[in-house]
């Protein structure tokens, strides 16, 4: 049997997940329906708990797409600091710690996005976690790029599954439960939709992400509307 092209399976998740999503839909207004015109106390109570849990279904299927979706960035100015300040507040763990040169510095991205492929990033780090030493953060300006480095120990016998120039190209291929081996694959598209760089290595019984995005003079203004197919967003 010939392999399916990754865009074609793409497309296939997408279809289906947006079906799925209006079943779930259809089940939710019919639960709504019954908790208004059921008259038992108890009753209701159970079409509520229902409801929460077709909910939470569709929102995992909709997390489940996005990474199978065209990367579409609103892209507009910051101050290249902001993006550490909102970094540091999503972190919740103190085994992660941030070095960081950024001040007043422009950089051009679309903010929710970046920091969600960040989080993303520090997250495998931390599930895949090998030795006690923190996992390192550190972000400058340099030229016309904004540097994004992170560091994470390993073992000395460490081997990485695939090599590391797949790195993040292969979706699907470390799944277990609650987890689809999509975050590194979706954050990487995320970088390169900015016209970024992402690259891992290995050195000294560390393993490297480094990250390069755009980081030019440039005034406020409106969102800049960038929308990146899948099979470019994904890269080379």
């Amino acid at each position: 049997m010939d392999a399916v092209p990754f865009e074609a399976v793409a497309q296939g998740v997408r279809q289906w997940t947006h079906d799925v999503r209006n079943s779930l839909n259809a089940i939710d207004l019919q639960a709504a329906f019954l908790a208004e015109t059921a008259a038992d106390e108890p009753l209701r109570e159970e079409l509520r708990k229902l409801r929460e849990m077709v909910a939470q279904s569709a929102r995992r299927l909709k997390e489940l797409s996005r990474p199978f979706q065209p990367v579409a960035l609103n892209v507009i100015p910051w101050p290249a600091e902001i993006l550490i300040e909102e970094l540091r507040k999503r972190l919740r763990s103190e085994d992660i710690s941030i070095e960081s040169t950024l001040a007043q510095e422009s950089i051009e991205i679309d903010l929710q996005q970046t920091l969600e492929a960040l989080m993303a990033i520090l997250r495998n780090a931390l599930q895949f976690r090998q030795t006690n030493a923190p996992i390192s953060l550190r972000a400058r300006v340099e030229g016309e790029h904004l540097r994004i480095e992170v560091r994470e120990s390993k073992d000395e016998s460490f081997a990485p599954a695939w090599p590391l120039a797949e790195w993040g190209r292969q979706p699907l291929r470390t799944t277990h439960h609650g987890h689809y081996g999509l975050g590194l694959f979706h954050a990487r598209n995320i970088l390169l939709a900015h016209r970024g760089a992402f690259e891992v290595y290995l050195e000294n019984a560390e393993l490297i992400t480094r990250i390069a995005l755009p980081a030019k003079k440039a005034p406020c203004g409106r969102p800049r509307h960038i929308s990146k197919p899948w099979a470019e967003s994904a890269g080379r």
